[in-house]
């Protein structure tokens, strides 16, 4: 059986169900699901009020994680939070008979039946010497350079740690996590992409490459259309801009997050906006330049866009 794993705190409850509701509908067989959270409460709560159930989920498990003994890199004045690193410690948190963890980021969705490839992606996993598979995100070319000699990388790729495949066995065997937090102590003022950069200054390389199909990465700055889907398991929604920001939520690819949050919690449209200023320019540029139009509810969608506003 998949396990997934999933690190987050109640900023992202939301999102998270959101992402599990898509891999609940798409998955053939059951799967478990290990949450390593800063506040599991509020997530059994959510739940809880919205009588939120996945037929499809075996075990459903969170961990608190309440270490507040970590000063993690870069994350002032950032949309990022320390769950991200949280991860680094899955050997404190996960029972020892788990072989295999797939972690997802809150921000993808699965869009295809995932279970028969991952399941090919973890036999081929075990075979190697690798401890994890990932899809390469960028190669070291003369446009790349500055990443690849800021964290003085010997390899020529990078992968993006959106979705990883771990194999879990090794990665306790290896003490990975005393290595990530070494590492992370050792590049702490090089570090730009948080916990990703230290992932990929300690494997270097040394990862199983998988296709991109697995992580498919989407930027939400233009409203890019025609993209072939067909084969992609998880769409990630990469970057500052999300689906549930006012611009991102205006963008085509933005459709499916919406829907299934529709599914979960009724309203048409899910809008957080940190930034008033910024939210309120993104909002009338929608409405003058007619995108407003596109839209599969116009109204609802300005409505949420004025209630986040006002939060």
């Amino acid at each position: 059986m998949l396990n997934y794993l999933f690190c987050l705190d109640k900023n992202y409850n939301r999102q998270l169900l959101i992402s599990l509701n898509s891999l609940n509908f798409y998955s053939k067989s059951k799967f478990n699901v290990h949450i390593i959270h800063k506040d599991p409460a509020s997530l059994d709560d959510l739940m809880k009020r919205f009588k939120i159930k996945f037929d499809k989920i075996a075990k459903f498990r969170t961990y608190k994680f309440d270490d507040s003994n970590f000063n993690f890199p870069n994350l002032e004045n950032n949309h990022i939070s320390e769950a991200t690193y949280y991860r680094f410690f899955i050997d404190e948190f996960i029972e020892d008979d788990i072989e295999q963890l797939i972690y997802l980021d809150c921000d993808i969705l699965c869009l295809n039946e995932p279970d028969d490839l991952l399941i090919e992606v973890s036999k081929s996993l075990k075979k190697t010497k690798n401890i994890i598979a990932a899809s390469v995100e960028y190669t070291n070319t003369i446009h790349t350079s500055e990443l690849f000699n800021r964290l003085e990388l010997e390899s020529n790729t990078y992968f993006n740690a959106g979705v990883m495949v771990i194999d879990f066995k090794s990665w306790k065997e290896n003490n990975l996590k005393q290595k990530l937090l070494s590492a992370m102590e050792k590049i702490y003022d090089k570090v730009n992409f948080w916990d990703q950069d230290i992932l990929n200054f300690v494997f270097d390389g040394k990862y199983l490459e998988i296709s991109r199909n697995f992580n498919f990465p989407t930027q939400l700055n233009s409203n890019v259309k025609n993209i072939d889907l067909r084969s992609v398991i998880f769409l990630h929604y990469a970057g500052s801009n999300k689906p549930w920001n006012i611009i991102g939520a205006s963008k085509d690819l933005s459709r499916e997050f919406h829907k299934n949050y529709s599914l979960l919690f009724g309203d048409r449209y899910f809008l957080t906006t940190n930034y008033r200023k910024q939210g309120l320019i993104d909002l009338l540029k929608i409405i003058l330049s007619l995108r407003i139009t596109q839209l599969d509810s116009p109204f609802s969608f300005i409505i949420e866009s004025i209630k986040s506003l006002k939060k």
